[in-house]
């Protein structure tokens, strides 16, 4: 999958694709300088974007995952005989570097609606608890949890609106290599100003449903009172900050083989994520409420005694892709 160009890879234990914005998860955020992100969300070449939990599977899903294989010759002809196709406008498009974008494009939820798991994971309680993995055709993806498309109207596109010669798309710019978004490309309705909480993945050729305790697998914390830091943790930090190597590789894991809060202050954190004078370039968290921060945290400071390596020599041996 490949995020939009400027700065991050939601749901795991790889890389992310190019994509603009997982949040997820993950997988999601704002550039980090500090070891830099030159890239957007999720955005560095195989190396940002949202948590994808893991290697895709060629066959059959894990039990628990269900997955739907988005073929553009099926989805837009059934959700256009049923008038589930429509245009939608992206003022500031991530991808093309702010350009004004018209698509036609079928609303996310009709497409997801065509899994069992939707109903269930997308309940009033369940919807923090279940994530969605967007893969791309590299097999790379991006995660968030399915409240998320509640938050805002998102769509899978399929063509770009205006293009001449028969052609579907415009060339992303900015590529060493010719691509363009097909065969979809998540957008959100209106303007789309922060790619790391509407992750924008595109190139997508499948879609995964799954609860996160499985997608993030190996992160998910022991003690109950850890879970709201663990929740924040997963939309908002493991884009870029794997835990256990679970989540993005374009920063230093956060928990192996050195806890965070092994060789920090708790104040010193909340003061550095606030944003304002004295604020880390890396303002992930920026925004958030102090209590908020200091839930995530306090998760940190849990998963210290679930470490899956403790050293630099057994950490280094794991293969983190």
């Amino acid at each position: 999958m490949r995020l939009a160009e400027g700065a991050l890879e939601m749901l795991l234990s790889r890389k992310w694709p190019r994509t603009a914005g997982i949040v997820l998860v993950f997988p999601v955020f704002a550039a980090c300088s500090s070891g830099g992100m030159g890239t957007s969300p999720g955005q560095q070449e195989r190396g940002t974007g949202a948590p994808s939990g893991g290697q895709s599977e060629t066959t059959q899903p894990r039990p628990g995952r269900e997955r739907l294989e988005l073929v553009k010759s099926v989805i837009p002809t059934k959700m256009q005989a049923e008038n589930k196709v429509v245009k939608v406008v992206v003022d500031n498009d991530p991808v093309f570097k702010g350009a004004r974008k018209e698509y036609l494009a079928i609303k996310l939820s009709d497409v997801l609606a065509l899994m069992k798991s939707y109903p269930e994971a997308s309940g009033q309680q369940a919807r923090d608890d279940w994530g969605i993995t967007f893969e791309a055709l590299d097999r790379f993806g991006v995660t968030f949890p399915v409240s998320k498309i509640f938050q805002k109207m998102p769509y899978l596109a399929f063509k770009e609106v205006g293009q001449k010669d028969g052609k579907d798309w415009s060339l992303i710019p900015a590529k060493k290599e010719a691509a363009t978004p097909a065969p979809f490309y998540l957008v959100w309705e209106g303007s789309n100003t922060d790619q790391f909480e509407f992750p924008v993945p595109y190139q997508v050729a499948r879609i995964y449903l799954e609860k996160l305790d499985q997608t993030f697998k190996g992160a998910v914390p022991s003690e109950a009172a850890s879970r709201p830091g663990f929740r924040r943790y997963t939309t908002k930090c493991i884009m870029c900050h794997s835990v256990n190597f679970v989540g993005g590789l374009s920063q230093i894991d956060l928990n192996v083989p050195n806890n965070y809060t092994e060789n920090h202050l708790e104040d010193e954190f909340v003061e550095k994520m606030r944003p304002g004078p004295g604020a880390s370039n890396c303002s992930m968290v920026g925004g958030e409420s102090e209590t908020l921060i200091r839930q995530i945290w306090g998760y940190l400071k849990d998963m210290a005694d679930q470490k899956s390596c403790d050293s630099k020599e057994s950490c280094s041996r794991r293969d983190r892709l």
